[in-house]
Formats: structure tokens, sequence, C-alpha cells
């Protein structure tokens, strides 16, 4: 009789208890990979997120050749208009543009309306990619103010943002004084 539970009852309880250590093993290392896809990116637009963007502006080797800074106009005004699921449906959709026309791990939602996307090879065709994305935008009946800059050999990358950003907002003061009925956020 006890060869018979050593023979056969305990390694079966042994072979229980492995397989449940095993399945909390691979729920912890789940968990820990989806913790850290949700600490990185938007849950609307699933790009990287302001604290991914935060990280790369820290980061000494991150070198892109151009850093494009969108706002998307007439966000507020959506919302109060047709409610909030077309706000997101707005963003989500100008979310996709930007991953269409620039890879998406270089795609970040850094506020409420604003994206930033850096490209990383010299782009002859940038004026055209900025009009295709107009157009795109354009034909959901939204409206997108852009900025770019471009990387030059002794400018940083805070600089080279804040320059794109820059550019969008003088962008977006030319559309509100050409759109009278809205205003400047």
């Amino acid at each position: 009789m006890f060869d018979c539970v050593n023979g056969i009852i305990f390694p079966l309880i042994s072979i229980i208890v492995s397989s449940y250590m095993m399945k909390v093993k691979y729920q912890n290392i789940y968990l820990k990979l989806k913790y850290q896809h949700l600490s990185e990116n938007d849950v609307l637009t699933d790009l990287r997120n302001r604290n991914s963007f935060e990280q790369i502006l820290e980061n000494k080797n991150y070198h892109p050749a151009y850093c494009i800074y969108i706002d998307v106009n007439g966000l507020h005004e959506l919302n109060n208009k047709e409610g909030h699921m077309a706000g997101d449906e707005m963003l989500k959709y100008v979310a996709r543009i930007l991953a269409e026309y620039f890879e998406k791990a270089h795609c970040f939602r850094v506020g409420g309306d604003e994206f930033v996307a850096f490209l990383f090879h010299d782009d002859d065709k940038l004026q055209e990619t900025i009009t295709a994305i107009h157009h795109q935008a354009a034909l959901k009946n939204y409206h997108l103010s852009l900025g770019y800059s471009k990387m030059t050999e002794n400018k940083e990358l805070k600089l080279l943002v804040k320059e794109a950003e820059s550019m969008m907002y003088e962008e977006k003061m030319r559309y509100y004084q050409n759109n009278t009925s809205r205003q400047v956020r």
C-alpha cells in the first residue's frame, strides 16, 4: 500500500502542483507584458503615449531626421456637438493616418489632441506627405495643424520638438483666423 502511495499519489500531486505553478508563472509574464504595454501606449489610439515620448526625449541615442507635431483642430467643438464618442473616433482616425505615413513605433499621442511623429530618413517628399495627411483628414471633414522641424548636427531633440510645435501653433493660428466661428484653444 505504501508503495502505491509513493509510486502514484505523490507523483500525481507533484504534477498538479507543477502545472499550477507554471500557470501562475505564465500569468505573471502575461500581466507584466500587458502592464508594460499599457504604460507605454495610449489606450484609445494604440500609438505610443506621453510616457514613451518623455523617455525618448531623454534618450541621447535617438536621432530622427524630422519631428512632425500635429494638433487636431476642432476636437472640443466636435465633443460638444456630437459627443465624446465622435471625438474619440476622430482621434483614432488621425492616429491611423499617422501610423500609415510614419512608422507606428515613432508616433506618439502626447496630449488630448496632440500627436508627435519622428521620421528617421531624410525625406525630400515630406511636403507631399503632409499634404496627403491633410487630404486624408479632410475626407472625414477633420482639420489638422502640422509643424515640422529638421534635425541638424548640433540640435538637441527637445529643441527639434519645440521648433515643430511652434510651427504647428502658427498653422493653428492661421486655421482659426480663417475659420472665425472657431477660437484658438
